[in-house]
């Protein structure tokens, strides 16, 4: 999809965001409110992880899923080993 690549720069390389890009978004049929919106609600996003990551905030995954989902991020962050 034309739009994620232009979308993930905001978080990974803002500074090169170029006019051919938006042009070529335009082009595939993206409208300028879509663009704006992507690049937007990206932008957000990576300020707001920025932020988190500057002040040691972590995501506490234990209050936010169920104990069975927890359970199984847990067996599947185990290393793999052969029997």
């Amino acid at each position: 999809m034309e739009l994620f690549p232009i979308a993930d720069k905001p978080i990974r390389s803002p500074g090169e965001i170029e006019k051919a890009d938006v042009d070529r978004l335009l082009e595939a049929g993206w409208s300028e409110v879509a663009i704006f919106d992507a690049v937007l609600i990206t932008s957000q996003y990576a300020c707001a992880n920025r932020f988190s990551a500057g002040l040691s905030l972590i995501a506490d995954f234990k209050a936010s899923v169920s104990k069975q989902h927890y359970s199984r991020y847990l067996e599947s962050q185990k290393p793999n080993t052969l029997s």
